[in-house]
């Protein structure tokens, strides 16, 4: 056999390889993607199931509001959490399908009975404050 077939069919078998081996690292780093944003869905999941984080979720949907400071903090930490929430979808950290499959009732809820709190506290500090549970709230009511 002549050499230069040799040499031609050796560099067609490589130049297969590189691909083949290309397309299976495409896939690996995939799949790692979706395991590194499932592995961050479950460290907010966590964070979020915290006895303070999830008592000061569940007195801000469950008591009457009365402006009192206990209920300014609590409401502060359950919006920060849900700030801590739409970063991570922002930021495509976790996937949102699974966020708003878990919590979408809790902020649509959240956002609802607190719309005119935030929205009055908007005209002290400034139109941004907590824009990121309303967005987040536009987000899920997208997803019903």
């Amino acid at each position: 056999m002549n050499w230069i077939i040799i040499t031609a069919l050796a560099t067609v078998i490589m130049a297969i390889s590189i691909i083949f081996t290309s397309i299976f690292a495409i896939f690996q780093l995939r799949e790692i993607k979706k395991a590194r944003k499932f592995d961050a869905f479950l460290n907010i999941s966590q964070f979020l199931q915290r006895e303070d984080i999830r008592k000061s979720r569940v007195s801000v949907l469950r008591d009457k509001w009365e402006n009192t400071l206990e209920q300014c903090e609590a409401l502060g930490l359950a919006l920060s959490s849900y700030e801590a929430l739409w970063y991570m979808i922002f930021n495509n950290l976790v996937e949102k399908e699974l966020v708003l499959a878990q919590y979408r009732q809790s902020i649509i809820i959240t956002w609802e009975k607190f719309k005119p709190v935030i929205l009055e506290y908007r005209k002290k500090y400034g139109e941004n404050f907590r824009k990121e549970i309303e967005l987040l709230y536009n987000l899920a009511k997208k997803r019903i």
